[in-house]
C-alpha cells in the first residue's frame, strides 16, 4: 500500500498540471478516430452493446439533438398511439419534422441522460494517469475515458447512439486563465457557435460586439452582481458613475512617492447600486484609474489602505 510519495514524484505534479491543461484546451481537430474508440471502451466497460457514434460541430447542437433523438426512438419503440408517435410517423417534411421535434422537447415526462465533458473532463485523467504512470497503480478502466478526454469535447451516451462533440476552434482567456475576449466569443465552434465571457463573466452578445450600445438602463436593470459589475468595465467605471448620477463620497490630493512634492487628485464615488470607487491617477502615466473598494470606507484614503491591506503613509513609502 503506497502511503506517502516520495519527493520525486511530488516534483512531477507540475509536470502533469501542464501536460494536462494544455490538453483540456486544445483546439482544432477532432481525433475522431481515437475519440469513437475510446467511446467504444466504454460501452464495452459497462457491458453494452456498441452504437453508431454521430459527430456533431458544437455543444448546443449535442445538448439539443441527443436528447429530441432519444425521445423519438424512445416514443417509435413504445408505438403506444400516442399523438408524439403518431406525428413522428407520418412526418413527409422536414417542417412537419420540426414541429415534432418542438412537441417532444416541450412534452411532459421528457427524460434526459447523462453527458461528458471529453477535454473538459480531463482532470480525472490527469489524477489517474500520475497514479498509474508514477505510482504502478493498474486503473484497467482509464485506457478507454483517457481517450475520450484527449481526443475531442462533449459526448451524450444513450443505448442506441451516441453523439460527440468536435473540439472548439478557438479558446480565448485573460492572464488569469477565465474565459475572456473583449473582441468577439471567448470560445467558439466550427459551427460559429460559442459563449461570451468578460473575465470569466457571462455578458451579453451585445456588450462584446458592440459596447457603445450598453446603457446605464440596462445595468441597473441587472439582477446579476457579477454581470452588472462586467458591464460596468466594459461600459468604462468613470462614464457610468458620471450618467448614472454617482454620489460623490470624499476627495482629496495625495503625494505619489514621499518627498516628491507631486500630489495627485483622486475621489471616492458611490454608485446608485451602492458600489464604492476610488479614482487615482498613475502618476508615470496620467492614465486615471477606478478601483472598486469596500462601502464602509469614506474617505479615499482609507479606501486606498483598504486596496492596500497598509496604512497609507507605508503604501506609498513602500512604492
Amino acid at each position: 500500500m503506497i502511503e506517502k510519495l516520495t519527493p520525486e514524484q511530488e516534483a512531477k505534479f507540475p509536470e502533469y498540471v501542464e501536460r494536462y491543461i494544455a490538453k483540456g484546451l486544445k483546439t482544432g481537430e477532432t481525433d475522431r478516430e481515437r475519440f469513437e474508440r475510446g467511446i467504444h471502451g466504454c460501452y464495452d466497460l459497462a457491458k453494452l452493446d456498441r452504437v453508431p457514434v454521430i459527430f456533431v460541430s458544437s455543444p448546443i447542437v449535442g445538448a439539443l439533438a441527443a436528447p429530441i433523438a432519444a425521445n423519438v426512438i424512445h416514443a417509435l419503440k413504445a408505438r403506444s398511439g400516442s399523438a408524439v408517435v403518431s406525428a413522428v410517423e407520418s412526418a413527409v417534411d422536414r417542417s412537419v419534422y420540426s414541429a415534432v421535434v418542438s412537441a417532444v422537447v416541450s412534452a411532459k415526462g421528457l427524460f434526459w441522460h447523462y453527458w461528458w465533458g471529453g477535454q473538459f473532463g480531463v482532470s480525472y485523467v490527469a489524477y489517474a494517469s500520475f497514479m498509474r504512470d508514477e505510482l504502478g497503480v493498474n486503473i484497467p478502466s482509464l485506457a478507454a475515458y483517457e481517450d475520450t478526454c484527449e481526443s475531442g469535447c462533449y459526448w451524450w451516451p444513450n443505448k442506441d447512439f451516441c453523439i460527440a462533440c468536435e473540439r472548439p476552434s478557438e479558446i480565448n482567456m485573460d492572464d488569469r486563465g477565465r474565459l475572456h475576449s473583449e473582441t468577439g466569443l471567448a470560445i467558439s465552434w466550427p459551427d460559429g457557435w460559442g459563449i461570451y465571457r468578460w473575465h470569466g463573466v457571462e455578458v451579453p452578445k451585445e456588450a462584446i460586439e458592440n459596447p457603445a450600445s450598453i446603457t446605464v438602463k440596462q445595468i441597473k436593470d441587472c439582477n446579476n452582481a457579477e454581470t452588472r459589475r462586467a458591464l460596468i468595465e466594459i461600459m468604462g467605471t468613470g462614464k457610468y458613475l458620471i450618467e448614472s448620477g454617482a454620489q460623490l463620497i470624499d476627495t482629496d490630493f495625495v503625494e505619489i512617492e514621499k518627498g516628491s512634492g507631486v500630489r495627485m487628485p483622486r475621489m471616492l464615488l458611490r454608485s446608485p447600486e451602492g458600489d464604492q470607487y476610488l479614482e487615482g491617477t498613475d502618476g508615470s502615466t496620467e492614465r486615471c484609474y477606478w478601483m472598486n473598494v469596500p462601502p464602509t470606507a469614506i474617505t479615499c484614503r482609507e479606501a486606498h489602505e483598504a486596496i492596500c491591506g497598509l496604512k497609507e503613509d507605508r503604501c506609498i513609502a513602500q512604492g
